[in-house]
């Protein structure tokens, strides 16, 4: 039987989000086979990248100024889209870090029996984000990390080790 690498999914929200990400990357090292998605229009990101991957375009779920029609249309298309990726990329992993772009991910990845990883934005000290929030109360992660200690007292489950970046 072949051996074959794991397929981690790396899911960016753009920014300091995808930054966070491409450090953890860096930290886990070539054992893995990776597939990275970011942004529509940051393709600058692609630059950063130091372990090779498939790189995937998704669109922002909601703009300032968007009304609220457009942002469910967005929502919607969003799950849909969501989901088709896990089924083309079938991986082993799904990692999200903060971002409401993972919020789909986390849900279809528990449907779909894949492990789901979550970490907290490294800017979230004291108060956490909403998508930490809902996932971890509809345990949509088989695994929370928050990056300041303080966290842990609003969610006990979740693991400290440090800081990604």
């Amino acid at each position: 039987m072949e051996n074959r690498k794991k397929i981690l999914i790396f899911i960016g929200g753009g920014g300091g989000f995808t930054f966070q990400a491409l450090t953890l990357v860096d930290c886990l090292g070539k054992d893995y086979s990776y597939f990275y998605l970011i942004l529509e229009k940051e393709d600058w990101i692609q630059s950063k990248i130091k372990i090779p991957g498939k790189v995937n375009h998704i669109g922002r779920l909601f703009l300032t100024g968007d009304n609220l029609m457009k942002i469910i249309i967005k929502i919607i298309r969003h799950f849909f889209e969501s989901f088709s990726i896990l089924r083309s990329t079938n991986p082993d992993v799904i990692i999200t870090i903060g971002s409401a772009l993972g919020f789909p991910f986390c849900f279809w990845g528990k449907m779909l029996k894949k492990k789901v990883i979550f970490f907290e934005s490294i800017a979230r000290v004291t108060n956490s984000s909403l998508m930490l929030r809902r996932i971890y109360r509809l345990r949509l992660a088989d695994k929370f990390y928050v990056q300041w200690p303080e966290l842990k007292r609003e969610f006990p489950k979740a693991i400290y080790k440090g800081r990604i970046a």
